[in-house]
């Protein structure tokens, strides 16, 4: 027996206390006793001390890997206003001077009077390196003068298909890109390479264990307004025995093309499965669906 955990208290099943895994699989649950006797020389032995014993949370809707991105570059979670977020990009950027790109994550808008920022408070802080900050739901962009130039935005550059260019009482773009119009900038910015993908999910998924979250939907796989595409990094870990989550993933349907995409789709959708990936023929809304099973048991 790999883990026994006792003196709690296991949620949905009445009296029980205890609880025994092996190789990953739930393989006893009962009283302190019962479960007590499979204990062996290699067992692991946790005591609850009377706490809650839950089953591992299951997240709907996430994008684990635009996250762990958002750590690994200039995280804004924590401060709520404007000069919080300031404060914060002044440090990375002195902290990461060799990065030709600021790049990062995590504003809210309600944070700004009258909910939207502007590129002119990031140009106070950083004028010389083009600056490109994603909003919290990642549907939305905040970039400086200097990001906008590269772009070849200005006041005479339409809004794309599918997005919005935030303007002023002038008609000079803010520095807010929306949808697609975040793609003009993010475009022109870094990629990220492969290995730090990976780093991206593997940090993410650790930080998703620890509150509990062992099993999520990945709500894009694909190219998306600039972030990039998971698929592989799932499959990388998968095969290194690295993805200790369950995930259910939606492959993105791109709304400029057509149904040619569909050969596409399928084709990663056996990539998935040929890795022994559970999937589903689903297609809500712009994506299909495909998964892989948890390799090993999240600790």
């Amino acid at each position: 027996m790999d883990l026994v955990l006792r003196s709690g208290n296991v949620y949905g099943v009445r009296g029980a206390t205890a609880c025994a895994v092996d190789q990953g699989v739930i393989v006893a649950v009962g009283s302190d006793d019962e479960v007590s006797s499979l204990v062996t020389a290699r067992t692991e032995v946790v005591d609850l001390a009377g706490r809650p014993l839950l089953p591992g949370f299951q997240d709907a809707h996430a994008h684990p890997v635009f996250a762990g991105l958002n750590l690994l570059r200039c995280d804004l979670t924590e401060p709520h206003d404007e000069a919080g977020y300031l404060r914060e990009l002044a440090a990375y950027a002195a902290a990461h001077g060799n990065r030709p790109w600021v790049m990062g994550a995590g504003w809210s808008y309600d944070a700004f009077g009258g909910g939207q920022p502007h590129r002119a408070a990031l140009d106070g802080v950083i004028a010389d390196r083009p600056v490109y900050l994603a909003v919290q739901d990642a549907h939305s962009a905040w970039c400086n003068s200097r990001a906008l130039a590269l772009a070849g935005i200005d006041r005479h550059t339409p809004d794309p298909e599918g997005g919005r260019i935030e303007r002023d009482a002038d008609g000079e773009p803010t520095g807010v890109l929306h949808e697609s119009a975040m793609e003009l900038v993010s475009s022109v910015a870094p990629r990220p390479d492969a290995a730090e993908i990976r780093r991206a999910l593997l940090l993410a998924q650790s930080r998703l264990h620890a509150l509990g979250v062992t099993a999520w939907q990945d709500a894009i796989l694909g190219d998306y307004g600039g972030w990039p595409d998971a698929f592989d990094a799932y499959r990388s870990a998968d095969a290194d025995g690295l993805l200790t989550a369950r995930v259910r993933g939606a492959l993105w349907w791109e709304p400029s093309r057509g149904l040619e995409q569909l050969a596409e789709l399928r084709e990663r959708r056996a990539m998935a499965r040929a890795s022994g990936a559970r999937t589903s023929g689903r297609r809500p809304s712009r994506s299909c669906r495909t998964g892989w099973p948890r390799t090993s048991p999240p600790r």
